[in-house]
């Protein structure tokens, strides 16, 4: 799980809350619903707090509310 933290043109910025569970690059993005609101473009910060940057049509209309699941290959 990850909370919203800033649009960045068509991107979102989103603090990853477990950095155990880090997604890999390319992973889908889906909402509490299941709904594909886009994928993992890049993985950054310090290990020990990192960010997911999301790409995806759908992922700064869903920037609104504050929590969204990460589904996919975790890394580690």
């Amino acid at each position: 799980m990850a909370v919203f933290l800033h649009r960045v043109g068509g991107n979102v910025v989103a603090r990853i809350v477990d950095p155990r569970r880090v997604p890999r690059i390319g992973a889908p993005v889906f909402d509490e619903r299941g709904k594909k609101l886009g994928i993992v473009a890049d993985v950054i910060g310090r290990v020990d707090r990192p960010y997911a940057v999301i790409k995806g049509k759908d992922a700064p209309a869903y920037f609104t509310k504050e929590k969204f699941l990460l589904r996919g290959e975790i890394n580690g």
